[in-house]
């Protein structure tokens, strides 16, 4: 089963490999699966040993060969051992024609006789899904027509948090950006390299971000990257969490981090306005590794020639860490001679360059073409860590060896058993206690349900955390509904009732081998006051809680008090009482 498609006129080369080398948003389109794989090193090259999940759920293990060169051709070719398919080959080529190129996806699959039908069917949405794609390219000089998805929900409530604490310039491109991009791009944001593109100043879109941290817009994580290709080899989003070493399996190199050359800083969006996209459609894929310009398997005894075109700038080409520097300039030779366990340095002119690869040897070799001067647009961990708006916000970041703490903007949930005490009296310890367990299994189940995470129980009292506020603004309303519900049916001489606290801000977030996930900062401290100030069943919210119109709303049509009231420790907050439900 084969098929081959292409454009009906000629197209931008940038565009054109931007979108249609991002292979795993391509498999996406198409309707693919989730793919778990990881690189071995072999005589024929690195291969990559993956699995991915076919029709009804069969499994489909594969191992995978490939490569590209930069702007021109991507290949990828599996072999399954079980599943429908037996093979799979993807080809990408830009044919250069006139001032652009046009684009050529060929795909072929192959299968028992037995499959045939279902792989028919496969290719026909493949064929249809990857057509709308191309036929969306720009001509040259072109740019590419985006989809907006709109800004809605809590990206918009996020948005408007922090439309006041942001450059105007850079509040208004993030927001075009945001509904706009594609999931892969968002999922790693460089703050230098959108400010570079944006025509914007770099610190302060740096500056910006950091505060979109704070109003829950962004994420901050610290990504390590290979010393030699710059690909990210880990990541978290608590810098005590980087080892002080790290690998890189398609390298096969090992390297100590440092924070001012291999650590770099990323943002993508908070969890809670958009999911944070970790599941892999592809094991890899030009877009995601700009660094790389060509990744050529030369066989044993083999000769490879391939070109390329490279601007000003420095390169290295070699295989297993074993390197020779490219240098780009104005001028200088057009073709590089090389074979392995050459180093040294060369000098070749802008434009295209020639690649005689030569392979003597008994095992092949992957022959990688690396820009070496990507770090320019990256922020190193150590430039960020001496920024004084990282300091004030941000300060806490590194604890001991056990504690792992980051920063992000949380809605926290406190609640408390109202008449607890004359339950105790009532029924005795061990009846009383067997209720406020039960209570607790209650309320953990609301709190799945509505996506948040159990932090931990006090006394008779719980802590929770939602990263959506309208979740923890839900979640609170059910609990105190099911919880009357519950206690209705229990032979009680009192019914207690459940006081709910509910605020919104940044925290830190805090884990440790001893005790796991916690929070602390003003946010749970207000948080903790608020559920304080409620009596008699009351649901008490903070003015952060109400910045979100769909909370608002809501509580116009609910029973409730406006008061302004003294919170120890913090002073006088403004503060909304939802008295609970009748009955």
């Amino acid at each position: 089963m084969k098929f081959e498609i292409t454009t009906q006129g000629v197209v931008d080369r940038d565009v054109a490999w931007k979108v249609l080398g991002d292979t795993d948003g391509m498999n996406r389109v198409a309707g693919g699966s989730v793919v778990v794989s990881r690189v071995e090193h072999t005589p024929e090259g690195p291969v990559v040993s993956g699995e991915m999940v076919g029709p009804m759920g069969m499994r489909m293990p594969f191992r995978e060969t490939g490569g590209w060169v930069d702007r021109r051709w991507f290949r990828q070719d599996r072999v399954f051992s079980a599943g429908p398919l037996n093979a799979s080959k993807f080809l990408l080529e830009l044919l250069p024609e006139g001032e652009g190129v046009r684009p050529r996806i060929t795909l072929a699959l192959e299968g028992p006789v037995a499959f045939r039908p279902l792989l028919s069917a496969n290719a026909r949405r493949i064929r249809s899904a990857w057509q709308g794609v191309l036929d969306e390219l720009p001509p040259p000089g072109g740019k590419l027509v985006r989809h907006d998805n709109g800004i809605t929900g809590e990206l918009k409530v996020a948005l408007e948090r922090w439309r006041p604490d942001v450059d105007r310039a850079v509040f208004g491109a993030f927001e075009r950006y945001m509904s706009k991009g594609s999931a892969l791009e968002l999922q790693s944001m460089r703050p230098f390299e959108l400010a570079d593109t944006w025509g914007l100043d770099r610190e302060a879109v740096l500056v910006g971000m950091l505060r979109g941290v704070k109003a829950g817009v962004f994420e901050l994580y610290w990504s390590v990257r290979c010393m030699r290709c710059h690909g990210e080899v880990s990541s978290s989003t608590s810098l005590s969490d980087i080892a002080d070493h790290a690998g890189c399996p398609s390298c096969d190199l090992d390297f100590d981090n440092d924070l001012s050359t291999n650590v770099e800083v990323l943002f993508a969006p908070h969890p809670g306005v958009l999911p944070r996209v970790e599941q892999s459609f592809c094991s890899f894929f030009p877009a995601g590794a700009p660094e790389i310009k060509g990744a050529v398997v030369v066989p044993p005894g083999g000769h490879v020639s391939e070109s390329v075109v490279l601007g000003t700038g420095r390169f290295t080409l070699g295989a297993d860490g074993v390197d020779v520097e490219v240098r780009v300039g104005p001028r200088g030779e057009r073709r590089i001679s090389w074979k392995p366990g050459v180093t040294g340095a060369v000098d070749v002119g802008v434009g295209r360059i020639d690649l005689d690869l030569h392979n003597p040897g008994k095992e092949a070799a992957r022959v990688v073409l690396i820009a070496d001067d990507r770090g320019l647009d990256a922020v190193p961990a150590a430039l960020l860590t001496s920024l004084p708006e990282f300091r004030r916000e941000m300060s806490d970041q590194v604890l001991g060896p056990d504690v792992r703490i980051s920063n992000r903007r949380v809605c926290l949930l406190f609640t408390d058993l109202s008449g607890s005490t004359a339950m105790f009296e009532a029924l005795g310890d061990a009846k009383a206690y067997g209720i406020v367990a039960e209570h607790f299994r209650l309320l953990a189940g609301v709190i799945e349900a509505h996506r948040g995470v159990l932090v931990k129980t006090i006394g008779d009292a719980v802590m929770a955390s939602f990263h959506s506020v309208l979740d923890g603004f839900d979640a609170a309303l059910e609990m105190r509904r099911a919880f009357d519900a519950w206690t209705a049916t229990l032979d009680l001489p009192t019914r207690p009732r459940l006081n709910v606290g509910l605020h919104a801000g940044p925290a830190l977030v805090v884990h440790s081998d001893a005790h796991g996930l916690d929070y602390f900062g003003r946010t749970v401290n207000l948080a903790a006051r608020a559920q304080s100030a409620s009596v008699d069943g009351q649901l008490t919210v903070t003015e952060a809680v109400l910045e979100h119109p769909v909370v608002a709303a809501r509580c116009v049509a609910m029973a409730s008090e406006e008061v302004v009231q003294h919170l120890k420790g913090i002073g006088e907050v403004r503060l909304l009482k939802i008295r609970p439900p009748e009955g």
